[in-house]
């Protein structure tokens, strides 16, 4: 039982789904919101608005992008327990019986959250800010490899 509980918990740790919202501010303007959850969420929040932004940047026609507004944060939720365990040994001793218990424990099972959210600015050339703007086609070829 306790290693049936301790399984679920390393996989709800390790593994991980991310999730994204988009927002369309102007005609070349979105806000990208990215939540990661567990050890693999955490490490692709990044990957994912990146590589979102280069996508909807090619989608809408446009060449390349700025970040503006980039916001990180991580919270830890508690999402349950592993059962506690009690083990009790009793031992004969000449005519008494000594009892020896041991106990572990519960251990809380958590869940990170990486939530990363920026603003992309799309350019094409001509607009102000395009000669320092993210390259989309080669940014999204970079993440996909």
């Amino acid at each position: 039982m306790q290693r049936t509980a301790l399984a679920a918990a390393l996989l709800l740790a390790a593994g991980g789904c991310v999730s994204t919202s988009e927002m369309p501010l102007a005609k070349n303007v979105v806000r990208i919101d990215t939540t990661g959850e567990g050890l693999i969420g955490e490490m692709e929040s990044e990957r994912h608005t990146l590589r979102r932004a280069a996508q909807l940047t090619l989608q809408a026609g446009y060449e390349r992008f700025i970040l503006t507004d980039t916001a990180k944060s991580q919270s830890v939720d508690v999402v349950g327990y592993t059962p506690g365990q009690a083990t009790t040994t009793v031992k004969q001793v000449g005519r008494q019986e000594v009892a020896t218990t041991t106990y572990t424990a519960p251990q809380p099972i958590r869940v990170d959250h990486t939530r990363v959210g920026v603003t992309v600015r799309m350019l094409n050339p001509g607009d102000p800010g395009f000669e320092d703007g993210i390259d989309a086609a080669a940014e999204l070829k970079r993440l996909s490899s």
